[in-house]
């Protein structure tokens, strides 16, 4: 049977060990961390994180959607380009040094936002 000393001890080697694994990885990612702050998503190059964009980038006439997968977002954690009003889009696309973290920039388009992305001028010739 263990003492109290023995619990106590047990206590701190588990307290000492968890933050080991906390500062060794540098950040702790949540899957819903991308959606909550997508301008500030990044994370270290030895967790393996992938971004991928449908959209190949920075394109706002096109809707996408920009995605970190990887061993800590097994499932994958994606967000889409959104208009934030009828003429601001919110464009994400890969960043980082690594280009393993979703980023996002505001654009004001031109001939207005619809459904993710900037509307194109049409002209017609008679």
């Amino acid at each position: 049977m263990l003492n109290k000393r023995g619990i106590g001890g047990i206590a701190i080697a588990i307290i000492v060990i968890a933050a080991i694994l906390v500062i060794g990885g540098g950040v702790i990612y949540s899957a819903s961390q991308a959606t909550q702050n997508p301008k500030t998503v990044g994370l270290a190059p030895a967790q393996a994180l992938l971004c991928s964009d449908s959209d190949g980038g920075i394109n706002y006439n096109q809707q996408g959607t920009t995605c970190l997968s990887g061993k800590i977002a097994p499932s994958g954690d994606c967000v889409s380009d959104v208009c934030l009003n009828n003429v601001t889009l919110k464009e994400y696309y890969c960043g980082g040094p690594n280009n393993n973290s979703i980023k996002s920039v505001n654009y004001n388009c031109p001939n207005g936002c619809s459904n993710g992305a900037c509307l194109l001028l049409l002209k017609l010739s008679y």
